[in-house]
């Protein structure tokens, strides 16, 4: 636990009572023993619900964080919800249609990247 009187290390990545740092999330990344098939990642140690892919480009998920499925949940939801409420409405414009679902999957992009990279370096 933290003592509150103390200032926080800026590289700490924090989940529940402790701080992990960013070479410790690194080396439960790198460890074979967390990866299954080489694709699938599952670390409960890892506070980051997203991380980045092993071999190629892009992120998956930490299937060994609690908050993993919500989460999946959330970027689905916020992926189809601007089409679907478009459609509601009946606009079926569909230019339009698939203009709002890329700047929303863009969006959740770059919210990924974000919750991938952790705290801001010091």
């Amino acid at each position: 636990m933290v003592d509150p009187g103390t200032p926080r290390d800026r590289n700490a990545i924090t989940r529940d009572q402790g701080a992990i740092t960013r070479d410790q999330v690194q080396v439960l990344w790198k460890d074979s023993r967390h990866w299954v098939l080489g694709i699938i990642y599952s670390c409960r140690e890892d506070p980051r619900v997203i991380v980045r892919n092993r071999f190629w480009l892009g992120w998956t998920w930490n299937f060994g964080h609690p908050g993993v499925f919500p989460t999946m949940g959330a970027f689905a939801l916020f992926a189809i919800a601007p089409a679907a409420a478009l459609f509601t409405l009946g606009i079926l414009n569909v230019p339009l249609l698939v203009g709002v679902s890329v700047a929303a999957v863009a969006l959740l992009v770059v919210i990924a990247r974000r919750i991938e990279s952790g705290p801001p370096k010091a």
